[in-house]
């Protein structure tokens, strides 16, 4: 029951996530100003998301944030990833499998493959598949604060409590207000540290 009561949070985020549509195809010196103006960017809106002052303006940050995750830079791994979203949406999960199991082998670089399919192998309760998948992402993009909070989860799920306590306040140091994630550690605090005197 807490497995899909926590994940619940997960699983909305990754299946609401919108896939860019990527850029027409432009001259490689173009491009790598390109990708070097998005990487600044994201830099910037993380760095603003860490110290947001509220839950709206943390929304808004996050909402541009996984704009910038999602966008694969490939239309073919766009369009794919499209096709996986809407098999998890519709709980077909074997088939969600199949298709973030090719976009991670054609994309390996691209950190939301890894994060789909985390999500996937956590429904079909293969927790190992799942956590491999966010190590992945986790390499790519240390400051994802998805996978950081599907870590924690999988984490509480197998009674490691420290270990999720410490993921949650990691997820929550790169995106204060995270859905669940204040009480998870309120509540994990007690559980792993005791109560103050």
């Amino acid at each position: 029951m807490l497995k899909y009561f926590t994940y619940g949070l997960w699983v909305l985020v990754l299946s609401s996530v919108a896939v860019s549509a990527s850029p027409q195809a432009v001259p490689k010196s173009a491009a790598v100003s390109e990708d070097a103006s998005r990487v600044l960017a994201l830099d910037a809106l993380l760095e603003r998301l860490a110290a947001s002052a509220d839950a709206d303006e943390a929304d808004e940050l996050e909402a541009r944030i996984w704009s910038y995750w999602a966008a694969s830079g490939s239309d073919s791994v766009d369009l794919l990833m499209s096709y996986g979203l809407e098999a998890l949406e519709a709980q077909e999960l074997e088939e969600a499998l199949r298709i973030f199991n090719h976009i991670t082998s054609l994309a390996p670089g691209y950190a939301e493959g890894w994060h789909k399919r985390s999500a996937v192998n956590f429904l079909l309760d293969d927790y190992q598949g799942s956590l491999g998948d966010l190590e992945h992402v986790l390499r790519l993009e240390p400051r994802h604060f998805g996978a950081l909070s599907g870590l924690a989860i999988i984490l509480q799920e197998l009674g490691d409590e420290q270990g999720a306590l410490a993921a949650y306040r990691k997820a929550l140091a790169v995106r204060p207000f995270l859905p669940g994630a204040q009480e998870a550690v309120a509540e994990l605090s007690v559980a792993v540290e005791g109560r103050g005197i």
